[in-house]
């Protein structure tokens, strides 16, 4: 099976982020460029591109006097503006994609299911983030519109500063497992249902 090669720049992005994401990196605190670069044994440059990517992303905000620092958390109403942004996002593609649903495609959901169950029964919060988001993104994609997914993506990702790693790991499986099995049927009101139930700070 053919397996993607990432760069070292991508690995060290998916490593900071998933950092973030587990709370290993506090909100509110500063990244240096000149700490990083020799934790990863690269120049700044990279690290400097990782971190505007970051930026871009909504891990990571610009502070005049303080350099780049990880976001805080998000008041409520701001919360659920976004909650409902996505919404609004995935409930658009994934009503397109339901008349196209193919084999590949839900092979490919079943896969990373796999992988959700396996994370949650681990409770292991880095993977099962990562690939809750690919889980997603993988629908998104099967609309076909890489603007829609760069609108996305920084919400979906904000969500992990405030996801609360206890037993919600397995409900959490189990409401994907259940987009996935509407997906499966061409169920579009069980679809939105599950889908509607899942998206939520």
């Amino acid at each position: 099976m053919y397996k993607e090669i990432k760069t070292v720049k991508e690995q060290i992005l998916e490593q900071i982020r998933f950092e973030i994401l587990s709370g290993q990196i506090k909100p509110g605190e500063r990244l240096y460029e000149q700490k990083l670069a020799d934790r990863f044994g690269v120049s700044r440059g990279p690290i400097r591109d990782v971190l505007q990517t970051l930026h871009h992303e909504g891990l990571l905000v610009y502070k005049s006097n303080g350099g780049m620092r990880v976001a805080d958390n998000l008041p409520p109403d701001l919360q659920n503006l976004i909650v409902d942004l996505r919404k609004r996002i995935e409930f658009f593609a994934i009503e397109k994609v339901l008349n196209n649903v193919d084999d590949k495609l839900l092979r490919k959901l079943e896969d990373i299911l796999n992988d959700l169950k396996e994370a949650s029964e681990k409770n292991d919060y880095s993977t099962f983030a990562r690939k809750d988001m690919e889980f997603h993104k993988t629908i998104l994609e099967a609309y076909g519109s890489h603007i829609l997914i760069d609108i996305w993506a920084p919400l979906f990702l904000r969500k992990f500063l405030h996801y609360k790693k206890n037993g919600e790991f397995i409900e959490n499986y189990y409401e994907h497992k259940q987009i996935y099995e509407a997906l499966k049927e061409r169920n579009k009101e069980k679809l939105l249902k599950s889908l509607d139930k899942n998206i939520r700070f």
